[in-house]
């Protein structure tokens, strides 16, 4: 069933009982050292980082697309990738410009140019482009 969200700018069209069903599927997730830092950095994430992917039926980590920069000088490593969920824009947005600051270490914003969907995944699709700070726990 989709339900109306409004985030910021954004007016969306989501249906995230589908989403979490995506979620639970068999994709080829990347095998290297980074990624995998990425898979269990982000079962701590902060609670409100943790609230936003949980809202749309996001699990955050299991992400198809991941490109990992070296350590910050707040000694976090930048992340950057897509999430998708089952859902799309909304006609009355009037905006869908800016990115939006969740927490202390997540930036994103919706876009309907997608990449790296995967196989199967029920349309129609939005995708969550982000940047997330993370420490290193391997």
């Amino acid at each position: 069933m989709y339900q109306t969200m409004k985030i910021n700018n954004w007016i969306l069209e989501v249906n995230t009982e589908e989403t979490k069903k995506q979620y639970l599927k068999e994709w080829d997730l990347c095998d290297c050292l980074y990624c995998h830092n990425f898979y269990q950095a982000t079962k701590s994430l902060a609670e409100a980082e943790l609230q936003f992917f949980k809202q749309f039926g996001i699990n955050p980590s299991k992400c198809n697309h991941i490109s990992h920069f070296d350590s910050q000088e707040n000694g976090l490593h930048l992340y950057i990738g897509c999430y998708h969920i089952v859902g799309k824009v909304s006609a009355e947005t009037i905006t869908i410009d800016g990115a939006i600051k969740i927490g202390n270490s997540l930036t994103a914003c919706f876009s309907n140019d997608l990449e790296f969907v995967p196989d199967g995944f029920t349309k129609p699709v939005l995708q969550i482009d982000f940047e997330l700070e993370l420490p290193w726990v391997l």
